[in-house]
């Protein structure tokens, strides 16, 4: 429904308003990844310290139907610094530094903030695979095709070697001599005869 400059986007249901320890959640800011069309509303659990984030799949809004919501909960003891964690490309979020988290008091209320040691990155989409360029895939045809064919170039040459030394060994100077002959009197090329005697 536009209203103005904005629209509403109506979600299948609407955000949580308690975490999984059935505390009330505080909602925060909207993160958006505008190529993926995917959003992030961050939230916090003033009871426990937990983190939430909720993932707002909106793709389906331009089809008239309604964006899903799933949500990441993360915990740790002595709760998660408050602090707006920043967008990273795959859908991570990385928080770092914040005020420090008073258990039951409201986030605004709180205002030390402090330069922690740690970071705390959040993964809300699956690794991607990395893909195989396609120049990787074309170089190592490449080397392979080149390598069979330098194996069969190498054993055609040893072959010929062979039977030029077979040929020098019965006393024909020139190895066409020794084919002629050798058909003359087996009734079988050199290439033949081996074919059958193996």
């Amino acid at each position: 429904m536009a209203s103005g400059e904005f629209s509403l986007l109506e979600l299948e249901t609407p955000l949580s308003a308690n975490g999984p320890h059935g505390n009330p959640l505080t909602w925060g800011a909207l993160q958006v990844d505008l190529p993926a069309r995917l959003a992030w509303v961050q939230g916090f659990d003033p009871v426990t310290g937990s983190m939430c984030f909720a993932r707002i799949a909106y793709d389906a809004t331009f089809d008239g139907d309604k964006a899903s919501v799933t949500y990441f909960f993360a915990d740790q003891a002595g709760g998660f610094p408050l602090s707006l964690a920043k967008l990273l490309p795959g859908g991570r979020l990385i928080l770092a530094g914040g005020t420090g988290w008073k258990p039951g008091v409201f986030p605004a209320m709180v205002d030390n903030f402090k330069a922690y040691s740690s970071a705390w990155i959040f993964c809300t989409e699956p690794p991607q695979k990395a893909a195989v360029p396609l120049w990787t895939i074309a170089v190592c045809i490449l080397v392979i095709g080149g390598g069979i064919l330098l194996i069969i170039l190498v054993l055609r040459r040893r072959r010929k070697e062979q039977e030029a030394a077979v040929a020098s060994e019965s006393g024909f100077s020139f190895s066409t001599t020794f084919y002629r002959n050798f058909k003359t009197v087996t009734g079988k090329t050199p290439q033949e005869w081996k074919k059958s005697i193996v």
